[in-house]
Parts: structure tokens; C-alpha cells; sequence
């Protein structure tokens, strides 16, 4: 699985995401006010990148549902559109729903336990526990590991796995995009994490769109006929 060619898309939109980042970092620490309330402010030109990819993402799932989901069996295409949900709620999450953007009141609920009294969910507070750490944090990024080296390592040794990677229509990463990956968070250390959240989603949403669009199974998202005419 690692021997896939690689399209000169995909180079692009690495190109182009690292430097989106590098730049980043160069305004986070030496232009702190204009990478704060401009580059990466809240619904600004950063976040709205991160929209972008959510919800490129999630219609490559919704196209993929429709063309091949019903030949892979109910699994394949629940998983799809799970899949596509979860990208649409993580969208809505970095716009708080549209609150800024069409001006909503916060509701009580959210005034009282969100930390910013925004309407999310990754900002709420619960019992003293802050989701945003322990599920945006702590846990994804144990899922993150598991899916970029576990996976594929797994894939290639066990028949099980395999099994289950066709039956939920997993996705797995290509080498080039598990580098990325590690290429982003190294260079994100660099500077403080208060300043690092935004490229770090930034950067994991649009890799992760890209894996969607350009996995290392890819046959399994390819309509069967279309598959036969490309082997032969």
C-alpha cells in the first residue's frame, strides 16, 4: 500500500497547507495581534479553510454513498454517511453553528457551561471536566495515532483487519499523508500552544480531506464495473 503513486494534487495541497502553516507561525511569533484578530481569528481566513475541508470532506462521502454504497451492502453505506455526519458537525463546530456569522444569542445552556459562552459543544464544561481536553484533546488524538500507524501496519499483516476496513469503507492513509501528518505537529511545536490550535486543525482537517479523496485502498471506493475496466 505504500508503493501508491501520488498525484500532483496531492503535492499541491501538502504545498500548500505547510505553507499556510509556516506562515502561520512566522505571524504567531512575530505579528502575534494580526495572527490572533486576523489570520486565525475566530470565523476568519484559517478557520474558514478548516469549514472548507470539513465539508469537502464530508461530500466526497455523500457522493461515494450514492455511486458505489449499496453495492458494498448496509455496512459500507451507513459508515459513509456516519462518516460524512461527523465531518458536517465538526464544520459546525468551528462556526459555532453560524452563531457569529447570522448573530445568534447564546442559549442559557450554553451561557452557563460553555467556557466562551459560545454555542458548541467542544468548549462546554462538564463536571468540571473540559470536553474541548478531554475529547478534542486526549482522545482524539490517541484515535489520530491509532488510525496513522497502528492501522496500517495492522492492515498488512492481519486478514481480520483487512475484513473490517472493506465492511466500515475505512479509509487508510497513504506514507506521504502519515508524514504530513508528523511533519505538521514537529513544526507546530515551535511555537505555544495557545497559538497552535488553529493550524493544528487547520492542517489535520485538509490532510484528512485529502485522505478521504485520495486513499491508499482506493479500490474500494470505486464503482465495480469502473474497477474492471482500469485492471484490464
Amino acid at each position: 500500500m505504500f508503493r501508491e503513486k501520488n498525484s500532483w494534487v496531492e503535492y499541491l495541497a501538502i504545498f500548500v497547507v505547510f505553507s499556510l502553516v509556516i506562515l502561520g507561525i512566522y505571524l504567531a511569533i512575530f505579528h502575534q495581534d494580526y495572527y490572533k484578530n486576523t489570520y486565525a481569528e475566530e470565523d476568519g481566513f484559517i478557520e474558514s479553510l478548516t469549514v472548507v475541508s470539513l465539508l469537502f470532506a464530508s461530500s466526497i462521502c455523500v457522493v461515494r454513498a450514492f455511486k458505489i454504497g449499496k453495492t458494498r451492502g448496509v455496512t459500507f453505506l451507513t459508515s459513509l454517511c456516519l462518516l460524512s455526519l461527523v465531518f458536517i458537525f465538526g464544520a459546525g463546530e468551528e462556526i459555532s453553528w453560524g452563531q457569529r456569522i447570522f448573530d445568534i444569542e447564546t442559549p442559557e445552556f450554553f451561557q452557563q457551561h460553555n467556557a466562551q459562552q459560545e454555542t458548541n459543544f467542544h468548549n462546554l464544561k462538564v463536571f468540571g471536566v473540559k470536553i474541548n481536553k478531554l475529547v478534542f484533546g486526549k482522545i482524539l488524538s490517541v484515535v489520530v495515532i491509532l488510525y496513522l500507524v497502528v492501522l496500517p501496519v495492522l492492515y498488512r499483516r492481519q486478514e481480520w483487519v483487512q475484513k473490517l476496513v472493506r465492511t466500515f469503507a475505512i479509509p487508510l492513509p497513504k506514507l506521504i499523508y502519515i508524514l504530513s501528518y508528523i511533519a505538521l505537529f514537529l513544526i507546530l511545536l515551535t511555537i505555544s500552544s495557545k497559538h497552535r490550535g488553529e493550524l493544528l486543525e487547520f492542517g489535520g482537517a485538509t490532510l484528512f480531506a485529502f485522505i478521504i479523496l485520495f486513499p491508499a485502498n482506493k479500490e474500494l471506493f470505486v464503482v465495480e464495473t469502473q474497477q474492471s475496466q482500469e485492471n484490464s
